[in-house]
């Protein structure tokens, strides 16, 4: 059960750190201020927040 939890935490925080990249060149590159990417960058850094906490807690755990 343990290795389930591990398993969702690294597809979890790949996807995380995969939008924030994609969100920061959004940002970069765009035009004009673009909301959806700063909305995606806060959104990314608040999820690797909440997940580092995890990593902390299963670490902790084990």
């Amino acid at each position: 059960m343990e290795n389930f939890f591990l398993t969702l935490y690294l597809i979890i925080m790949t996807l995380t750190v995969f939008t924030f990249v994609i969100a920061f060149f959004m940002a970069i590159f765009s035009k004009k201020k673009n909301k959806l990417a700063s909305k995606l960058l806060i959104g990314s850094v608040i999820v690797f927040i909440i997940g580092f906490g995890g990593c902390i807690a299963l670490i902790s755990l084990s």
